[in-house]
Formats: C-alpha cells, structure tokens, sequence
C-alpha cells in the first residue's frame, strides 16, 4: 500500500536519525503513528484493515516484549515495531522484525569488530559452553566471565533497514 508505505518510511528514518543522536525514540511520534496507522487501515480497507492494523500493534508489541523485560532492547524499539505493525499490519510486521533482526546482528558485529570487543565475546561464548559442559556433568564451579562491554547501539537503525528489505524482498 503506497500510503502506508511513505508513511512509514518517512517515520522510521526520521526515528532512525533521531535514535541515533539521542538514543531515544520519543513517544510524541510514535503514537500518533500508531493511532494514524489504526485509522489509516481502517479507511482503507474497513474493518478487516483495521484488524490487521491492530494485529500488527499487538504482534510488534508481542515480538519485543521478552527482550524489553531483559533489558537487551529499550521500550521505545518496542514502540516503533508496534508502530510499523500498526502501520502496516501482521504481515509486513514479522517479517520487518526477522530482517531487522539480521540487520541488527549485522550491525552488532560490526561495532564489535570496530571497537575491539570481538575478543571478549568470543571468550564469553567459550567460557559459556565450558560452563554448559560442566553443568552437564554435575560441576558447581563456574568459570569467570568478562565484564559486559557496555557497547549500546540503537536499534531503530535496524528496524528501518529491516522494514526497508522486508518491502524490497516481499514486493
């Protein structure tokens, strides 16, 4: 749907050049995007529109949930894939998590590369699987771990590039 389309486009790389200065996604865009798409879809394509619209909402929601309550993603990446859902409805949604998943691992890689933290995580990917081998045997004792890097990217980067490919690659 072209109208969507541009909306969401404009939205994302907007959140995108905003989230990469502040890191933060602020709530005074996405609602109004989510409320837009609601009514959007529902103009459009009446009451099956809207219900995947709100379809969409709830998935983007349902997919960020768990890594928003381990703290791995901010509450506002969860916010913006709901907006995309909203926008754009289930479909559209899951496939611009998968792609924005992969493009956020693309990118976590590079910036662990670039800032030399690749070492430490591949000790920690070691020291991991030594301490599931001795937890498989029964070993208390648990290997020392490095520190966490404290590198933090943010992730509406990701969530553009994946909406961008997911629009690309299903046509």
């Amino acid at each position: 749907m072209q109208v969507t389309f541009a909306i969401t486009t404009v939205l994302t790389a907007g959140i995108s050049l905003y989230d990469l200065k502040t890191r933060r996604i602020p709530n005074a865009v996405i609602f109004p995007a989510i409320l837009a798409g609601l009514c959007i879809k529902a103009y459009l394509e009446g009451r099956a529109g809207f219900l995947d619209s709100l379809g969409g909402l709830l998935l983007g929601g349902f997919l960020l949930f768990i890594p928003f309550v381990l703290h791995l993603i901010g509450a506002g990446d969860l916010k913006m894939l709901a907006a995309i859902g909203a926008l754009n409805g289930i479909h559209l949604t899951l496939y611009t998590f998968l792609y924005g998943a992969i493009a956020g691992g693309i990118i976590a890689v590079g910036i662990l590369f670039f800032s030399g933290q690749w070492k430490n995580v591949l000790w920690n990917v070691y020291f991991f699987f030594l301490d599931l081998k001795g937890a498989a045997r029964g070993d208390t004792e648990r290997p020392p771990l490095f520190a966490a890097s404290g590198i933090r990217f943010p992730y509406g980067i990701s969530f553009f590039l994946g909406y961008l490919a997911a629009n690309y690659l299903m046509g």
